[in-house]
C-alpha cells in the first residue's frame, strides 16, 4: 500500500497584473496631433529636433498598437509638411526654375523675366514669390551669367561689373557681381 501523502497547501500564485497600455498610431498626423494623443494615453512624446507642430510624422517607436508600460517615451520622425501652391504658384515657380535651367539670372532680373508681358507675364507679386520659393544660388547664377556675357564678348573687369549689376542688365547685387568677377579669373 501506499502511503497516504501529507496534506498540500496551495499557496495562492501571485498573478502579475498586465498594466501596460496600447502605444496610440500616430503616424501621418501632425505632431501637435500626435502630442494629444501620446499624452492622453499616458505616454511622453519625443520629436527629432526642429520639428514644427505642424510637421507630420512618418515614424514611430514603439510602433503603434504595440504595448508599453505608462511614461515611456515613444519616439518620432516628423518632417515639414509639403507646401500648398495655387495653380499660378505652380507654373510660376516652373516657369522660374526653366529661365534659371536656361542661363543666368539675378533674383531681380529673373522677377523681371517672370512679370514681363513680353517674359511669362505675371503678376509682379507672383513673380516675386517664385523667385525667392525656386531656392536659386544667386551667386551661381552671377558667375554663370558673366560667363555667358565674356562667351558673347569681351569685356574689361569694369565693364562686366557694370553688365552684370546694370539695371538694364544682369541686376545682380554689388557682392554675387564680385564674387562672379572673382570666379572668372578678374
Amino acid at each position: 500500500a501506499l502511503p497516504i501523502s501529507a496534506e498540500r497547501t496551495a499557496e495562492p500564485l501571485e498573478e502579475e497584473v498586465d498594466t501596460t497600455v496600447a502605444v496610440p498610431e500616430v503616424v501621418g498626423k501632425a505632431v501637435s496631433e500626435a502630442r494629444g494623443l501620446i499624452e492622453a494615453a499616458g505616454f511622453t512624446l519625443t520629436v527629432n529636433t526642429g520639428a514644427g507642430e505642424d510637421w507630420l510624422i512618418l515614424t514611430q517607436g514603439p510602433v503603434g498598437g504595440q504595448k508599453a508600460e505608462p511614461g515611456t517615451p515613444v519616439s518620432v520622425i516628423a518632417e515639414a509638411p509639403k507646401p500648398v501652391y495655387t495653380l499660378e504658384q505652380e507654373n510660376a515657380l516652373r516657369a522660374a526654375q526653366s529661365y534659371l535651367d536656361f542661363t543666368g539670372f539675378s533674383r531681380q532680373g529673373l522677377i523681371d523675366q517672370l512679370s514681363s508681358q513680353y517674359g511669362s507675364g505675371y503678376p509682379v507679386d507672383v513673380a516675386t514669390w517664385a523667385a525667392d520659393t525656386v531656392g536659386a544660388d544667386w551667386n551661381a547664377e552671377a558667375i554663370e551669367s558673366a560667363q555667358s556675357y565674356l562667351e558673347f564678348t569681351s569685356f574689361s573687369r569694369q565693364g562686366l561689373y557694370d553688365q552684370l549689376t546694370s539695371a538694364y542688365g544682369g541686376q545682380f547685387t554689388p557682392d554675387q557681381a564680385n564674387h562672379a568677377l572673382a570666379a572668372v579669373g578678374y
